[in-house]
């Protein structure tokens, strides 16, 4: 059985094989240009995972909302996400002055998968294996796993 001490990450980035990624997305907007850029690492070894373990997951990358979201699905029948607390440019938003936002804790802000390749996929490696590792630790301490209840 896998404990949370044992949970290992499941994607790695490879940022030495970037090159392997045409720029054919570019022209399709940076939330479209984000799951493309996403999808065409996976599909060129840019992002690896043990197959012979996980198979073939589905992996998902995008903006709802006003969140950046990821998520992976294993089995088919369940994705699991993550929303990134990130700062995502809206150009429709007018900048507050700096006295209205010194209490705000600055976000990190998204990386243009357009013009900032490695940035976004190593945010989005970075999201799913933490995503993957908060999965790992709840099924080791599931309540039929463990044969202890979740709740006292």
């Amino acid at each position: 059985m896998t404990t949370a001490r044992e949970a290992t990450p499941l994607l790695t980035l490879h940022p030495g094989r970037l090159d392997r990624i045409s720029h054919h997305y570019l022209n399709d907007g940076p939330a479209q240009a984000g799951y493309l850029l996403l999808q065409e690492a996976v599909d060129q070894g840019v992002i690896t995972w043990d197959r012979a373990v996980w198979g073939r997951p589905l992996f998902g990358a995008g903006i709802k909302g006003d969140q950046f979201v990821v998520s992976y699905n294993v089995s088919g029948e369940l994705w699991l996400s993550r929303a990134a607390k990130v700062d995502i440019p809206d150009p429709d938003t007018v900048p507050l002055d700096e006295e209205d936002v010194d209490w705000i804790e600055p976000l990190p802000s998204l990386p243009d998968p357009t013009h900032q390749r490695a940035e976004f996929l190593r945010l989005v490696v970075d999201e799913i294996n933490d995503l993957h590792i908060a999965a790992t630790r709840m099924v080791a301490t599931w309540p039929g796993v463990t044969g202890t209840p979740a709740l006292p």
